[in-house]
């Protein structure tokens, strides 16, 4: 749902009914995140617009944390820029340790960005805590924060480095 001057666009109608959730949250990062090659790091989200059922911890250290067992959908989106060529490797983590077979990588060229999204499904139980994680090989690169601009009728909002939302679905 969108509230006019409060809030952002969800991906997902929080609610009740139909196939609908209440357990949701979203949260993104208006900071840019320098990724150092060969440091993995968690991805910071430094807002979150709302959250129900999911608690949302921001900054270095932040998780999205679960309040009972289900399958969960988690669905970050990153904007990638490059300051050389080379490769992010993003993946999930559940109370600190590595999903497996949960990495995407995406390629990126000096000097231009592009934009990676996943969708996870996890089998998660009650309080299980869960991280995105980001390395990036051969060259730096950074996750890109990019302020609102334009005036008039060519304003356009902020574009967060990353935008991540997760609900329960079962």
């Amino acid at each position: 749902r969108y509230i006019p001057g409060v809030g952002r666009v969800a991906a997902v109608e929080c609610g009740t009914g139909s196939g609908l959730t209440s357990t949701c949250a979203t949260a993104f990062s208006t900071v840019d995140q320098p990724l150092v090659v060969g440091t993995a790091a968690n991805v910071v989200h430094s807002t979150v617009p709302f959250s129900y059922g999911i608690t949302v911890v921001t900054g270095a250290s932040g998780y999205f944390q679960v309040p009972a067992s289900g399958v969960y959908k988690i669905i970050p989106s990153l904007q990638i820029l490059g300051a050389g060529n080379g490769r992010v490797i993003i993946w999930i983590k559940v109370n600190g340790v590595n999903v497996p077979d949960s990495a995407t990588l995406t390629l990126f060229k000096s000097g231009e960005e592009s934009v990676v999204t996943c969708e996870y499904l996890l089998e998660l139980n009650a309080n299980d805590q869960v991280q995105i994680w980001a390395i990036t090989a051969a060259a730096n690169g950074s996750v890109e924060y990019h302020n609102a601009g334009g005036s008039g009728v060519n304003a356009y909002p902020a574009a967060p480095g990353v935008i991540t939302n997760m609900y329960r679905i079962r």
